[in-house]
This record gives C-alpha cells, sequence and structure tokens, in this order.
C-alpha cells in the first residue's frame, strides 16, 4: 500500500523531473477504489507545453509504485468472479497484490523476474500467514505453466501486446485483466477467453508502464 503522502513527494519528484517549477498536487476525486489526483505545475516558455505535458505524465509512471491498493482493488474486482479460483499474478513486485489476491483466490501464483524484489514478496507473504501463494522468479512473459491452467490471469502493469504463453495458460472461460498502453494513455481490459480466442472489452482508464516481454515488436 501507498500513502497519500508518499504519492505526494512522488507526484513532486515527477513534476521536477519534467522541468516544470512551483508544482502542486489536488485530489479531485475520492471513488471506491480509487483517488484522482491533479498534477501540475508552471512551465516557462508555453511552446513547449505539448511535450512537458507528455514528459509529465512519463515522469510520473517512472517515480510511482506499480502496485497500489485502489489500483490492485479495481483490478481484482474486474477479473475475480468466483471464489477458489486458481490466479497467476504477473509482475508481483513486492508481493502486496499477491497477498491481497490470496485472501479471495483458493491459490495464487505469483511472477517476478526481479530476484530482490520476489525474494522480498517471499518474505511479506510468509509475515501475513499467507499459505496459499507461491512467488516464481523468472520471465514475465513466459508465466508459470507448470502450475497452470489459470482461472485468472492478473497482469500487474500494461502490455503493448500479449504473449501466446499467457493464452495458453488461461482455462477456457477463464479471465485476464491488465492494461493496455496506447502511448502516454492506457486503458484496462477484461479478456474473456472462449473456444480458445481472448475477447476484450474496456473496464476502465488506466496508465502504467509497459511490462518486459509486453512491448510491441518492432
Amino acid at each position: 500500500d501507498v500513502s497519500h503522502g508518499q504519492l505526494e513527494a512522488l507526484f513532486i519528484k515527477a513534476i521536477e523531473k519534467a522541468g516544470l517549477t512551483d508544482g502542486f498536487i489536488h485530489v479531485t476525486e475520492l471513488g471506491d477504489y480509487a483517488v484522482t489526483y491533479r498534477v501540475a505545475g508552471f512551465l516557462a516558455e508555453v511552446k513547449h507545453l505539448l511535450s512537458t505535458r507528455s514528459r509529465l505524465r512519463v515522469s510520473i509512471l517512472d517515480e510511482l509504485p506499480l502496485w497500489s491498493a485502489p489500483f490492485g482493488l479495481k483490478l481484482l474486482d474486474t477479473v475475480m468472479y468466483r471464489p477458489k479460483m486458481k490466479v497467476l499474478d504477473i509482475g508481483c513486485g513486492l508481493g502486496y497484490s499477491t497477498a491481497v489476491t490470496a485472501r479471495l483466490a483458493e491459490f495464487v501464483v505469483a511472477v517476478e523476474q526481479d530476484e530482490s524484489m520476489a525474494s522480498e514478496a517471499e518474505g511479506i507473504l510468509a509475515a501475513q500467514s499467507v499459505d496459499n501463494a507461491t512467488v516464481i522468479t523468472g520471465d514475465l512473459a513466459a508465466g508459470a505453466a507448470a502450475h497452470g491452467p489459470y482461472d485468472a490471469i492478473i497482469i500487474q502493469g500494461a502490455f503493448e501486446t500479449l504473449p501466446d504463453t499467457l493464452n495458453d495458460q488461461l482455462k477456457d472461460g477463464g479471465r485476464i485483466v491488465g492494461i493496455r498502453a496506447e502511448g502516454a494513455y492506457g486503458t484496462c481490459l477484461l479478456g474473456l477467453k472462449s473456444q480458445g480466442k481472448i475477447i476484450w472489452r474496456r473496464a476502465f482508464d488506466a496508465a502504467a508502464p509497459v511490462l518486459p516481454g509486453f512491448a510491441a515488436k518492432a
């Protein structure tokens, strides 16, 4: 989880990184699962407005931790459709998303490619007495076929293209959720697998960094 104070400090850092001065942050909306912030600052030269606006958005994505409670809970609310599900958590980071998902699922397999983060995630899960989840260190795009297939797959980040390996690891009738990157913007999509194919529909607007192995091929 990330507190408001921590987010504010990260937003200020992103504002400075984008080249703006006198940065300010306003909370514009409090929802059930999300907090909407307005992040802005002053620009010395108006002619640089468009490039600076884009740079600010990129800086925010670079500075923010990927998983926070409102965002993570909204992903869960989108993808969890019944109890006793086997869930694949892609890009689990420090394991907070896995710990929460494990409270709702029968079993969670978390994949994290950063060895130090995966090790810390294991410690966090143990400290929370989570005994129905495991953390695997490895390529995010490879998933964890040995433990599949899965009722649901959660991509804790953005994708430009979905690896075929994840499609193969999702049960027919299962669900997958993640953010499709569209430049500086993105859309959270819910995918329903039917007869071997995933049918996507829009869930809500969101943005996140593209995960390693999920970028479109040049």
